[in-house]
């Protein structure tokens, strides 16, 4: 039986209606809720089972020697953030809200505040593994539910978004050096 994925459209028709459970929970009981949009996260632990996440599967991909499909084009930008500072991130708009109005529900958008293209990602692996990812282009009826510039900046709570974010490329080597190990340990147990 195969899975079916929802759609991006699906997806984030979902995402708002979680969203607005959670103000109405907030409203009625008056517990503080924060409800935090997370950019496009990457970093060490990330499972190669999920197809998802363009660091990790462009890390995957160039580890087994094999091309990593996109469905958009290579100017599309995203805004990354590694999992270490979002978790801090986090953290500290957890410790903030204790101190907001009751049934005042806050959004906060979890973010690195810089946005890179598809295009800069592949550069900056050929510059990690010495070649360029290998990257077949294809055709999606999805691809047009997909914004070509997400550039995030948010308003609530913006000192806490001035705390010193880990570069990209740090990420990506991180990612890189935990998948490494993952895939590695896969191939070394399949020959046992």
């Amino acid at each position: 039986m195969r899975t079916r994925f929802p759609s991006p459209g699906e997806y984030g028709t979902s995402k708002l209606l979680m969203e607005a459970v959670l103000v109405g929970l907030s409203i009625a009981t008056g517990i503080p809720v924060m409800i935090g949009r997370i950019a496009n996260l990457h970093g060490p632990g990330q499972s190669l089972a999920k197809q998802q996440g363009i660091v990790s599967q462009v890390c995957k991909t160039s580890l087994l020697g094999q091309p990593i499909s996109m469905f958009v084009s290579l100017d599309t930008r995203r805004d990354y953030i590694i999992v270490d500072d979002c978790a801090a991130l986090i953290a500290q708009a957890g410790a903030r809200l204790r101190r907001v109005d009751r049934g005042s529900p806050v959004m906060k958008i979890l973010a690195s505040g810089r946005s890179v293209t598809l295009a800069s990602i592949r550069g900056e692996f050929r510059r990690l593994i010495g070649r360029r990812p290998r990257v077949v282009t294809g055709v999606s009826p999805y691809a047009r539910l997909q914004g070509r510039d997400l550039r995030f900046l948010s308003r609530v709570w913006p000192d806490l978004d001035r705390a010193q974010k880990t570069p990209l490329v740090v990420g990506m080597s991180r990612t890189l050096a935990d998948l490494s190990l993952q895939v590695n340990g896969a191939r070394s147990s399949a020959m046992n």
